[in-house]
């Protein structure tokens, strides 16, 4: 335009400097030089924002085509981010598998756009530099990379919760079908779990019972935590709609393990029957080791040709074995007790293995009672010896007085015959005295010792 306007004012220039002609027409065509002047002077003014203007427009129409252009992709970026976040409830795990595999394929798309997004964020960051940049174009690029960011970040922790609610699910199920398993174990060892009258081997098999409840325990135990865990994932999927039902099998499973408390407190209590009934068979066996040693005793007791002890330390030994007696037979009564609560009576069946245990029972009790009754006997010995040797002893005592008295008389009788003048008369009628009162010592002796 500048071009064409200098060149129709050298035209007119040079028209005005060629051609004749009256004062008037040259005053005109001067007139209109100055104007064609003025108007390229104009022109030329607004050369600069006609260009500047210019030069916006292409930028504004390469950001609005930038705008274009990026319309698609943040739609795709859109969409994937709101599969990421949106509200999922897989309640079964072939329900969360088909999750894992839409978000693996949001995840691949996110991935695969990764080089295009790089590109527009590079050719928007370009454009933002260059002048007179359409004001729209920051904030859509930092949407971009946003949206980008968050569709990328949520998209992996989307498929990591999804892959590990699988893995939780599997275990869940897992563990709720092998949990199973060590229950019903317990179940059947509960039915097991019965007296055993039979004490030596009763400690064996409650310590092989223990070890078998102490392993269901423990792996029942282990699965039920280990369920409890992956509960905690699965159930923040399903929602709270799912979560009755889900709680529901939990329950379930936490009642099938009541079990393992039935079983402690069944083996708990058989663990201090047999106790109780180890320690009664053990008091049994020290009362008969007493008891026989205790005759041996009374045998030495009796055996009056034994010098080796004193008249005193026989009658202290068998006061020793009255006491003692008193203690055992008060021992044998609470013993008796015991053994009546421990083994009651016990009809038979005909149950074989019932029979068996009835049998271990009877003769258990069957030795007791044999027991009860050699030291029941062996204290009614030692108390009729006792007797005897205190009635022995008096007896003894009785007879040494009377010889002592018969010694006091021989020795007068001796005097009394020293002091006799053979030439006098002799005293006869004191010694027939003296004689007569011998013969009565004799008497009483012969007494004592036939009693004896």
């Amino acid at each position: 335009m500048k071009e064409w306007l200098d060149m129709m004012l050298e035209k007119v220039s040079v028209r005005v400097s060629d051609e004749g002609g009256s004062t008037r027409d040259k005053a005109f065509k001067e007139t209109e030089k100055k104007r064609l002047q003025t108007l390229i002077d104009r022109h030329d003014g607004l050369m600069p924002k006609t260009v500047e203007t210019q030069e916006k427009v292409e930028i504004y129409a390469a950001c609005y085509s930038y705008g274009d252009d990026l319309g698609p992709l943040l739609k795709t970026l859109e969409e994937m981010l709101h599969l990421s976040t949106k509200e999922i409830h897989p309640h079964n795990v072939k329900m969360v598998e088909e999750q894992v595999e839409k978000m693996e394929r949001v995840n691949s798309t996110v991935e695969t756009v990764h080089d295009q997004v790089d590109d527009f964020v590079k050719k928007g960051q370009k454009l933002i530099k260059t002048p007179n940049c359409a004001p729209f174009l920051a904030p859509l690029v930092e949407k971009l990379q946003t949206i980008y960011k968050e569709a990328t970040e949520k998209a992996k922790e989307r498929l990591a919760l999804l892959r590990t609610a699988v893995k939780d699910w599997e275990k869940y199920d897992e563990m709720r079908t092998q949990i199973i398993e060590p229950c019903d174990r317990l179940e059947n060892e509960f039915k097991l779990y019965k007296k055993i009258f039979d004490p030596k081997v009763s400690y064996d098999v409650i310590r092989k019972r223990r070890l078998v409840l102490e392993e269901c325990k423990a792996r029942a135990n282990d699965m039920f935590k280990n369920m409890q865990k992956s509960y905690t994932t699965i159930v923040l999927l399903a929602g709270e709609d799912k979560r009755e039902f889900l709680d529901r099998e939990v329950n379930d499973i936490d009642e099938k393990r009541n079990v393992i408390a039935k079983c402690e407190l069944k083996l708990k209590e058989l663990e201090e029957y047999n106790e109780k009934l180890v320690k009664a068979v053990e008091q049994t066996e020290d009362l008969k080791v007493w008891s026989k040693q205790t005759a041996q005793r009374l045998q030495e007791l009796r055996n009056i040709q034994n010098t080796s002890r004193t008249r005193e330390e026989r009658v202290k030994e068998s006061i020793c074995l009255q006491e003692e007696c008193k203690k055992k037979l008060a021992a044998v009564k609470d013993l008796d007790y015991e053994y009546r609560k421990l083994l009651p009576d016990i009809k038979p069946v005909s149950s074989a293995d019932y029979m068996t245990r009835y049998d271990v029972a009877r003769k258990t009790m069957a030795e007791f009672e044999e027991m009860k009754k050699n030291l029941r006997d062996t204290c009614a010995e030692i108390e009729k010896e006792s007797g005897s040797i205190s009635d022995f002893f008096g007896r003894v005592q009785e007879l040494c007085k009377e010889w002592n008295n018969m010694k006091t008389l021989t020795d007068a009788l001796i005097n009394s015959v020293h002091s006799l003048n053979p030439i006098t008369n002799p005293g006869v009628a004191q010694l027939e005295t003296l004689f007569k009162k011998i013969n009565s010592i004799h008497e009483k002796r012969e007494k004592i010792m036939a009693a004896m």
